[in-house]
């Protein structure tokens, strides 16, 4: 048979002339896909009872329910159709009949238009909400002139070592319609964390270096892999630091400064965010609470 046979299935032989006369006569008595059929017979290694049984398991009808990935391209462009698409398909290998399908083809077109309604409605009221607050300024006794972006204040800072003129972000609980201003408890942790800045630079070179090493074979092992995939393909090889103090090398640019919102007794977080040339997509970052390197981010 072609390789267009409907019993086809990958990792397995094509389908005998006795395996083929079974499958097609346990499907048309069960009303399922010829091919699902197949995969419950070769499971059940040919015993028609356990087949059977493997069919009526939803465990079993998730993992061999069959779709036309070429089918589902062709409908990116609509989500609800791609959803009616992969609904009947699970349905029909569950044995539902066109009723149930029907019905449920129709739930989901209501939920789906509800859905859609809804989320017009959000992005209306989002739209409203920024409008609101954009642009809106503030002299912060600490944090110096900051500017609402519609979800969090930004300005910009001088903080030796890390850098002058960095970015600053203070972060509001959530994002509200209403201008909801740095906290003292905001103030408090970052004036002392500007107080420290030398001990935290220090605490945060150590603790880059640290999990840069760490990772670094990682990103040396995937280095490698790619270059063997593309011909020609030249690339900077991956930082190899020795100290501590090697580490700002990889820094691309100023860090950006975050100062986490004021909720409930949770520690205000500072984060500082920093572009990686050994990642530019996700960059790195350390997350700062009560003085101590809490989080580091990378690949």
């Amino acid at each position: 048979m072609s390789a267009k046979d409907p019993l086809t299935i990958i990792g397995q032989p094509p389908p005998t002339a006795a395996e083929r006369q079974q499958v097609m006569a346990f499907a048309e008595a069960t009303g399922r896909p010829a091919k699902f059929c197949r995969a419950a017979i070769l499971e059940a290694k040919g015993d028609e009872t356990e087949a059977m049984r493997l069919i009526q398991d939803e465990a079993f009808v998730r993992l061999h329910t069959d779709f036309d990935f070429d089918a589902m391209f062709k409908l990116a462009a609509n989500p609800a159709a791609i959803m009616e698409y992969t609904t009947r398909q699970e349905m029909t290998h569950a044995g539902k009949s066109e009723a149930e399908i029907a019905q449920a083809t129709a739930e989901l077109k209501q939920e789906l238009a509800e859905c859609t309604e809804r989320e017009a409605a959000f992005k209306k009221r989002e739209r409203q909400r920024v409008k609101k607050v954009l642009g809106k300024i503030v002299d912060d006794p600490v944090f110096g002139r900051l500017a609402h972006d519609g979800y969090s204040w930004s300005g910009t800072i001088n903080l030796p070592p890390f850098g002058e003129g960095i970015e600053l972000i203070v972060e509001p609980p959530e994002p509200t319609e209403e201008l909801v201003y740095p906290t003292r408890r905001q103030r408090e942790v970052f004036a002392r964390f500007r107080a420290q800045a030398e001990t935290r630079y220090r605490q945060a070179e150590r603790a880059h270096f640290e999990s840069f090493r760490e990772v670094r074979p990682q990103l040396v092992n995937e280095q490698e892999h790619m270059v063997s995939l593309v011909s020609n393909w030249t690339v900077d090889p991956v930082p190899d630091p020795q100290e501590p103090a090697d580490i700002w090398a990889q820094i691309e640019g100023e860090p950006t400064l975050i100062v986490g919102p004021d909720i409930g007794g949770n520690p205000v977080a500072i984060t500082l965010a920093y572009e990686v040339a050994w990642d530019p997509e996700h960059g790195n970052y350390l997350r700062f609470e009560s003085g101590c390197v809490v989080q580091i981010g990378g690949p």
